[in-house]
């Protein structure tokens, strides 16, 4: 009795499970062919994943289908299935789909996608904010995201900080400042902060 009660838990437990991660066997199909390079049969079990709900399959199709992994590049359908991808949460379908626009000068586009991941906790997204806002001039808007991507340790962002306090950008220039910042980016191996403070 006892062990039929466990397989009814068991087995209540994987139909919860594949509720709500649906296509979960699919995907495990699908990555390993494309850790072999098997672009029709990845594809083939991405495809299925993604029609199943699953957003991490949506992502790597998507993927396949911005860099034509086994076909002719196709970035309305990348797009298009970042986006459902994006619509169940998946912040690394937010980047992508960020870069194509940004790459595209689509740039209000690029700004809102990288700020849902950036809110949703991604440093990648608050890095690329920054970087946007940085290009656009807006540097007191860039430091602010610079600095909560610096919090979650991107040395990048660190850099930049950096060279806003070094240069003045939008702020009262401050050299103190500016090398506190270099030093935290070359402690996590960024050369140019390095270069900056061998130049000191």
């Amino acid at each position: 009795m006892m062990k039929k009660c466990i397989c009814m838990i068991l087995l209540l437990f994987s139909i919860q499970v594949s509720a709500q991660h649906p296509g979960q066997a699919e995907l495990a199909k699908a990555k390993a062919a494309h850790r072999l390079e098997n672009y029709p049969e990845a594809l083939k079990w991405f495809t299925l994943a993604a029609e199943k709900g699953n957003a991490d399959a949506m992502y790597n199709l998507a993927y396949m289908y911005e860099y034509g992994e086994g076909m002719d590049q196709d970035y309305p359908k990348a797009m298009s299935w970042y986006r459902k991808s994006i619509a169940k949460g998946n912040i690394p379908s937010m980047i992508a789909l960020g870069i194509i626009y940004q790459n595209t000068d689509m740039y209000l586009e690029a700004e809102n996608s990288f700020r849902l991941a950036a809110e949703k906790g991604s440093a990648d997204g608050m890095e690329l904010l920054g970087n946007m806002f940085f290009l656009q001039e807006k540097y007191v808007h860039a430091l602010d995201w610079y600095k909560k991507a610096a919090a979650k340790g991107k040395r990048d962002s660190m850099y930049q900080i950096g060279e806003i306090y070094e240069q003045g950008f939008g702020i009262k220039a401050n050299a103190l400042e500016a090398k506190r910042w270099f030093q935290q980016s070359a402690a996590k191996g960024h050369e140019l902060a390095k270069e900056k403070l061998e130049g000191q």
